[in-house]
C-alpha cells in the first residue's frame, strides 16, 4: 500500500513503476495506492498506471470500474494539475479513445485516503501488509486516530517505511515540514516498526537516464516512462525508489539498517534519529558492496512488462 505526494517529485514515479514490477513478478501486491495531495490529474494517473499493469487499455480499462480498490485522495481545494499527467491523459489512440483509460472524473470518484487504507488492512492476512508512505503525514496520522485502527495496524502491517524526513544534522525535508506535527503523531501511535529512509538517500542509488531508456525500450505505450519524460528531471533522486525496493525485497539487504533508535520531530519538522534499546524504528543507509546489485534490482523492476491477472477480491 502506496500513500505518496505523486506529482511532486519526480522519483515517485520510479518507485510506482518499480512497485508493479514486484506486483508483476508475483512478489507482492498493490493493494492500495493514494494520493496525499488533492491533486485530481494525479488520482487519474494513479489509475490508469494499475489499469496499465492490469493489461487494461483505453475504453476497455475505462469499462472495468469496480475490478480493485479506488484511487484514495486527500480532501481540501484541488491544486493545480500536474501537466506531465495532464499531458499523458489527454493521449489519444487513432480511433480518438484515451490510451490510458481511468473512470476518476471528478472528487467522488477518488475514496477517502484513511478509509480506504483501513479497509485494506483489513483484507490482509496477519503480518501480511506493508505501508509506504512517500509524502506529508497527515493521512495517515488521522488514519491512526480511527477508532480501532491501531489494533488493526498492529495485526495486520508488517513495518511502515517512511520516505521521508532528513537525518543529516538540522536540515529540513519538505515533506515532514509540511506538517511535522503530523509525523510526530503518527510515529506516537504506530504500533509497529518504522523503516526510515532520508533525503541522504537520494544519491544512494545509482539510476541515469540512458539505463531508464533501455529499461522501458521495450514499451511504444507506457505511461509512467511517458509522464518522466514530460517531467525533464535533472538529478535523479532516488528516496522513494530506494523506500520501495526496500519494502519488497528487505530480504535481500541491498541497504543497511541501523540498530533501532525513535524518530524525534522538532517543532519546525527537524528530524533526529536517536538510538534506543528496544525502540521500534530503524533507519536506512546505503551499503556501498550491494550498490551495483541494488541498482540492476532496480532497473529490472523498473522495466517489468506488465502481467494482466485476474480480479482481485477484497
Amino acid at each position: 500500500m502506496i500513500d505518496s505526494d505523486l506529482g511532486v517529485y519526480s522519483d515517485t514515479l520510479l518507485a510506482l513503476a518499480l512497485a508493479f514490477g514486484l506486483d508483476a513478478k508475483n512478489e507482492a501486491r498493490v493493494a492500495a495506492l493514494s494520493v496525499s495531495r488533492p491533486d485530481l490529474s494525479a488520482a487519474q494517473f494513479c489509475e490508469s498506471v494499475r489499469n496499465f499493469y492490469s493489461g487494461l487499455r483505453g475504453a476497455a480499462a475505462v469499462r472495468m470500474f469496480g475490478r480493485a480498490l479506488p484511487v484514495g485522495m486527500a480532501e481540501g481545494p484541488l491544486v493545480k494539475p500536474t501537466p506531465a499527467f495532464e499531458s499523458v491523459l489527454a493521449r489519444k489512440s487513432a480511433d480518438g479513445q484515451p490510451v490510458y483509460g481511468n473512470n476518476v472524473v471528478e472528487v467522488n470518484d477518488t475514496a477517502e485516503p484513511r478509509a480506504l487504507i483501513r479497509n485494506a488492512f483489513t483484507a490482509q492476512h496477519d503480518q501480511n501488509a506493508i505501508l509506504i508512505l512517500a509524502g506529508p503525514a497527515t493521512t495517515l496520522a488521522r488514519m491512526m486516530e480511527l477508532p480501532g485502527v491501531k489494533q488493526i495496524v498492529a495485526a495486520k502491517v508488517r513495518y511502515l517505511v517512511l520516505a521521508a524526513g532528513d537525518f543529516r544534522s538540522g536540515r529540513l525535508d519538505p515533506r515532514v515540514e509540511a506538517d511535522p506535527a503530523a509525523l510526530t503523531r503518527l510515529l506516537e501511535l504506530w504500533p509497529g516498526q518504522v523503516i526510515a529512509v532520508g533525503c541522504e538517500m537520494n544519491e544512494s542509488l545509482p539510476l541515469d537516464q540512458a539505463a531508464l531508456e533501455t529499461a522501458w525500450a521495450w514499451a511504444t505505450e507506457h505511461p509512467i516512462a511517458e509522464a518522466w519524460k514530460q517531467s525533464k528531471p535533472g538529478e535523479i533522486r532516488t528516496r522513494d525508489t530506494v523506500a520501495l525496493l526496500h519494502a519488497g525485497r528487505r530480504h535481500e539487504k541491498y541497504f543497511a539498517e541501523s540498530e533501532p533508535g525513535m524518530i524525534r520531530v522538532s517543532g519546525k519538522g527537524v528530524t533526529e534519529f536517536v538510538p534506543s534499546t528496544g525502540g521500534r524504528h530503524l533507519r536506512l543507509s546505503a551499503d556501498t558492496a550491494q550498490l551495483e546489485k541494488a541498482r540492476a534490482a532496480a532497473v529490472d523492476l523498473i522495466a517489468t512488462k506488465p502481467t494482466p491477472r485476474g480480479p482481485r477480491r477484497f
